[in-house]
């Protein structure tokens, strides 16, 4: 492997490893939602292109994210299912290939999926302060999908009041229908 790509795998390998985390996937079939992200996305930290293209396509309740570096040929990733929590906001539950659990991110998906951004949370006092979360600190490990979205809820009202409770990691712009 070039040295530039085991450098972006290891980048995107940093994205996955989230601060909220389950033993096994928690989101319930019946929670799951579509918003509209079939299509291409190029990547962005910032305002800089990273190289990374997804192709994101609806399999069922989920959807598949094959990825690229660099117009390597893409290759199946992870799978991501969403929950919508409030306008344009979403509980995403990233889950790789070989169905082990990666992490809970809160994603922002607008302009019909035009573009989406996504947003790592910390580990505090409103998710250690609930049931069935475990904290070393730094990460939560939630046992139940009930305290998952309370937790959840409870950062993606904190964003949509203040702006904060949730911290950019990326940024992904359609290109292809």
């Amino acid at each position: 492997m070039k040295p530039i790509n085991a450098l972006l795998s290891a980048m995107l390998a940093l994205l996955l490893t989230g601060c909220w985390t389950s033993d096994a996937p928690l989101m319930p079939d019946d929670a799951m939602d579509k918003p509209p992200l079939s299509g291409t996305y190029s990547r962005f930290e910032g305002e800089v292109f990273t190289g990374d293209r997804y192709v994101v396509s609806l399999e069922g309740a989920e959807y598949q994210v094959d990825h690229s570096e660099f117009g390597d040929a893409a290759k199946p990733a992870y799978f991501i299912s969403f929950d919508a929590l409030a306008e344009e906001l979403y509980l995403a539950q990233i889950v790789n290939m070989n169905g082990k659990m990666e992490a809970y991110r809160l994603f922002r998906i607008s302009d019909g999926g035009g573009e989406a951004f996504d947003m790592d949370f910390d580990c505090a006092a409103p998710e250690t302060g609930l049931p069935q979360v475990e904290s070393d600190g730094t990460d939560c490990k939630f046992a139940s999908y009930d305290s998952l979205k309370k937790a959840a809820m409870a950062r993606a009202a904190e964003y949509s009041e203040k702006g904060s409770g949730a911290k950019i990691v990326s940024r992904f712009e359609r290109i292809l229908d």
